[in-house]
């Protein structure tokens, strides 16, 4: 299921060209992870904003 999740995640998003800003955005995600906290938005939804906050871009052709 987490990669079912984590494909669903990159969808639309130029991972190949920026892995670190990927891997990056996993890591700082863990660290934001609290269970306490609803108003946290789900795991891989804030690796995806990370990403994209982090500089990663976008495919050619998806801008959401």
């Amino acid at each position: 299921m987490q990669c079912d999740n984590e494909s669903a995640a990159q969808q639309g998003l130029d991972i190949e060209h920026y892995p670190g800003k990927w891997r990056q955005a996993k890591v700082l995600a863990t660290h934001n992870q609290r269970r306490d906290d609803y108003r946290l938005l789900p795991y891989w939804e804030r690796v995806r904003l990370l990403y994209l906050e982090l500089g990663g871009e976008f495919l050619d052709g998806h801008r959401e």
